[in-house]
């Protein structure tokens, strides 16, 4: 069987405290609303997606230096109602590439080990609760937490 190719999909999900389900669930149900199309979110969408799109929203992602972080679209009062209008074209941000450099490098230098070869542990997001424990002001922050050297040798910048 063939595999798919990829498409651009855009999926608006509100941050709240709710589960990124529930969250799925939400935009389907105000697309359905706002929307001619019967077409509603895949979860194979999100499944494909997810760890990028965390990766982004977190407070550490890795944007190259001197880019602006990308801005919430806002809605435009129209005759036919409230309406979400697409970006004029797209707009490219690296991300992680100081990262990769640097696990590249590691790489290169690790492979004449008599020991078991240095190995990567994988990158993951992670959420934590700020401030007081009233519901009114505690917020949901999530951070990256950037790939980890085992019996490799630490290089600077890499989850410091």
């Amino acid at each position: 069987m063939k595999p798919e190719p990829l498409e651009f999909v855009s999926i608006p999900i509100r941050l709240g405290n709710w589960t990124l389900q529930e969250a799925v669930k939400k935009a389907n149900e105000y697309a359905r609303r706002y929307s001619r199309s019967s077409q509603t979110y895949e979860d194979r969408y999100l499944t494909e997606a997810v760890n990028v799109i965390i990766y982004l929203c977190s407070e550490n992602a890795e944007y190259a230096p001197g880019e602006v972080r990308p801005v919430h679209p806002q809605p435009r009062k129209t005759k036919r109602g409230i309406r979400f209008f697409p970006a004029d074209k797209p707009k490219i941000w690296q991300v992680g590439k100081q990262t990769g450099e640097k696990l590249r490098t590691e790489f290169r230098h690790s492979g004449n080990s008599k020991n078991r070869r240095p190995h990567i542990r994988r990158a993951h997001w992670h959420g934590y609760w700020t401030g007081a424990k009233t519901a009114e002001k505690r917020n949901f922050i999530v951070k990256w937490i950037p790939p980890v050297f085992v019996r490799g040798e630490r290089i600077s910048g890499i989850g410091e």
